[in-house]
């Protein structure tokens, strides 16, 4: 069987956020007759020095992102807790959560806010 490149590229991928350079912890899990062409993408990458290696890990993951394979990242963490007060209560709890706490005092200027949701509203739109 053959295995795409989008395929080989996912497996890559998955190796290096999970730490598994090469794949090779995921290599014995994978049929015999798989495992070289599926795992070629991730031995390449685990030949290159880092910064080539970084950066074509982020070729990788550009593309994802615009193929559709991967959903568009979230704002950060604090833009989103910024906007919880116009969210559900179920969906602001959740993004609060993940934040860190502002400063004591703060208080964000209604231009912000109007500009991240701007920012959020245009990352949702397909």
């Amino acid at each position: 069987m053959a295995w795409s490149a989008r395929s080989q590229e996912g497996l890559a991928l998955a190796a290096t956020l999970a730490g598994d350079r090469g794949a090779a912890l995921a290599t014995p899990g994978l049929a015999a007759d798989a495992a070289a062409e599926l795992c070629s993408v991730a031995l390449a990458l685990a030949q290159l020095p880092r910064a080539e290696r970084r950066a074509r890990v982020t070729q990788l993951l550009q593309r994802a992102l615009l193929s559709g394979v991967l959903p568009p990242p979230l704002p950060p963490p604090r833009a989103l807790s910024l906007l919880a007060p116009q969210a559900t209560a179920l969906l602001a709890r959740a993004w609060q959560a993940r934040a860190p706490l502002p400063r004591p005092g703060f208080v964000a200027a209604p231009s912000l806010l109007a500009l991240l949701r701007r920012l959020a509203e245009q990352q949702a739109r397909p």
